[in-house]
């Protein structure tokens, strides 16, 4: 599911755009700009279809004698870059969170919604589509050379001027760049205003209007990387080097922070290492107790990580811990870190006639990482949780003994239907704000029922520069399927 928000400051109060976000996690909002033909154009009268529009001030309005609601908001004129301003400029905490933000709302989940690939993030690979705003825009400044921007349009203020440049290069690509006064295309705010052709006279601009009404204004979706700064959803590297460095997801709302996947590449551009990353502040206004099921968001990874054995990470915090309390009943995160698709792990329920028998059926010992077992005090279909699976915990560990076991971290992992499907770092959020510096091996399996990159260490540590809580799966290593 994605939530649409018509983030132009009009249709929906900028207050209430931070519950949006909370309540459905920043990778399932999309900024949308329900947008109508005076998009980007000066006030005036138009039509929206067979009704007469009228635009002041920025604001379109239906005209007197249409159906009796004159008056009535007549769609958008903003256009996507106005909506990242506008993500920025009303988002609470910090602005590097608020410019993380923005990314994710108008370029990796419109994207992401939309099943393209190779769309909403500045990366090897992806298709190169920009769109330029001027410094007024609420950007960070950026500069390009002008012949990355062939075709381009510099209106005044907030107008855009998106750039189609189609390489041979397979699909559509699209960026926001925001351009310096000093850029060599001539864009900024001192810019003359002298006609060019832009994508707003343009086939790709029909086509993009054409297109689905799930996400208007994805032809101008934006991804934003400021200048030596590395932004989640952006997929771009903190040092680029060919293929090689880290890569990021797109971030979500964490208690008063964010959190993120990534990815580290060699030099061959090879993953040596995924995981998350949780802002300073992430630990700070987490939910104390909570009526139902606990908080949870699903994290994609970049496309970086394909590769590996990983698809994307299932994040909860547990206020009053969970089952069997006795051992587990602190505050702490699950992060499970799913080697199966989102639609698999939504497929877990007890709903399916065969939940029972899915629970039951568990792989070869030689696929489980040795030593994993169901727990005692009952039987695999008893202990199943929906949509998650079978946890399994290591026979070996002596310490997960009830009334004495000091619970700070511990790995699990799941099972469903005859697959390994999961590694799970258990960490309570008392050990986390101790600054942990933390590395073990991991358990392995004999063997692997899918080819890929599979981890064989674990790793809690802060970062000594930006304070993020890391969690990672390092010494990546490619296995064979057998």
């Amino acid at each position: 599911m994605t939530v649409e928000l018509v983030a132009d400051g009009l249709h929906v109060h900028p207050a209430l755009w931070e519950h949006v976000v909370r309540s459905a996690g920043t990778g399932r909002v999309a900024a949308v700009t329900d947008a109508m033909a005076a998009a980007g154009m000066p006030d005036g009268d138009y039509h929206l279809g067979a009704m007469r529009v009228t635009v002041a001030a920025g604001v379109a309005r239906l005209a007197a004698g249409s159906d009796g609601r004159a008056g009535a908001i007549a769609g958008s004129t903003a256009t996507t870059d106005t909506l990242f301003a506008n993500v920025v400029r009303h988002a609470a905490g910090p602005r590097e969170d608020a410019l993380r933000r923005a990314v994710a709302l108008t370029a990796g989940s419109p994207a992401r919604a939309l099943g393209l690939a190779d769309v909403g993030a500045i990366a090897p690979g992806r298709a190169p589509t920009w769109s330029c705003s001027t410094r007024s825009s609420g950007c960070a400044r950026f500069t390009t050379p002008a012949s990355r921007s062939p075709r381009h349009r510099c209106p005044a203020e907030r107008r855009t001027a998106t750039v189609a440049r189609k390489k041979q290069v397979s699909g559509r690509g699209n960026a926001h760049l925001p351009l310096s006064e000093d850029s060599d295309t001539g864009c900024g705010p001192q810019a003359g205003l002298g006609r060019h052709p832009s994508i707003q006279d343009s086939p790709e601009r029909n086509n993009i209007m054409r297109s689905l009404r799930v996400i208007r204004g994805i032809g101008s979706a934006i991804a934003t990387c400021t200048a030596l700064t590395v932004l989640s959803g952006c997929g771009a590297t903190s040092a680029a080097s060919g293929n090689s460095g880290i890569f990021f997801g797109p971030s979500q709302d964490l208690g008063n922070g964010t959190v993120r996947t990534y990815t580290v590449l060699d030099e061959g551009g090879n993953p040596t290492e995924v995981g998350l990353r949780l802002t300073p502040t992430t630990l700070d206004g987490l939910p104390e107790a909570t009526a139902g099921p606990p908080p949870m968001l699903m994290l994609d990874f970049p496309d970086q990580a394909s590769t590996t054995a990983f698809d994307h990470v299932m994040l909860n915090w547990n206020p009053q811990g969970h089952d069997p309390t006795v051992l587990f009943g602190k505050p702490h995160f699950d992060f499970h870190f799913d080697m199966v698709d989102m639609a698999t792990i939504e497929g877990i329920s007890p709903s399916d006639p065969d939940y029972a028998a899915k629970a039951e059926r568990t792989p070869e010992a030689k696929y489980v990482p040795q030593g994993y077992v169901v727990p005692p005090g009952g039987s695999a279909a008893e202990q199943a949780v929906p949509g998650m699976g079978v946890h399994l915990v290591d026979s070996g560990d002596t310490s997960l003994v009830p009334g004495s076991y000091n619970f700070e971290q511990i790995v699990i992992n799941g099972t469903w239907d005859g697959r390994h499907i999961f590694t799970e770092p258990m960490i309570t959020r008392e050990w986390l704000l101790t600054a942990p510096n933390s590395q073990q091996a991991l358990k392995l399996p004999e063997a692997y029922q899918q080819a890929g990159y599979y981890p064989t260490t674990y790793g809690v540590h802060v970062d000594e520069q930006t304070k993020d809580y890391v969690i990672s799966l390092g010494g990546m290593t490619m296995r064979a399927a057998s």
